[in-house]
């Protein structure tokens, strides 16, 4: 999984640390003297990607000095993973600059 995240301009390596969840009780970590995120190594599923999204907004509050309160990144993180998760295609058409699928913004919503 070791990757490199563009991250408001800059490069950021997107690592698994073993040793992570043995030093305490964090599933992830920004590390902003290396420029890395440390992710668990044996986290899966939703907390995987919750984490991450976590660490990204972690790494945008340190970097733009934002000074959010780590309850705001939780709250923010868990937020947009869900949005992210629940809205693949709307996600999928933003990523790639397409027109936004019309019905995107509705499924689930009752709206025809």
């Amino acid at each position: 999984m070791p990757c490199t995240a563009r991250i408001l301009g800059c490069d950021v390596d997107v690592v698994e640390d073993p040793n992570l969840l043995l030093e305490g009780s964090a599933l992830g970590e920004w590390r902003s003297s290396i420029n890395q995120i440390a992710l668990a190594d044996n986290i899966d599923g939703p907390n995987s990607g919750e984490t991450l999204v976590h660490e990204v907004i972690e790494t945008i509050n340190s970097k733009l000095e934002l000074s959010l309160k780590h309850s705001q990144i939780q709250a923010l993180g868990a937020a947009l993973y869900q949005f992210i998760r629940d809205n693949p295609d709307l996600v999928s058409a933003v990523v790639v600059g397409e027109k936004i699928p019309p019905r995107a913004h509705a499924r689930g919503r009752g709206r025809k």
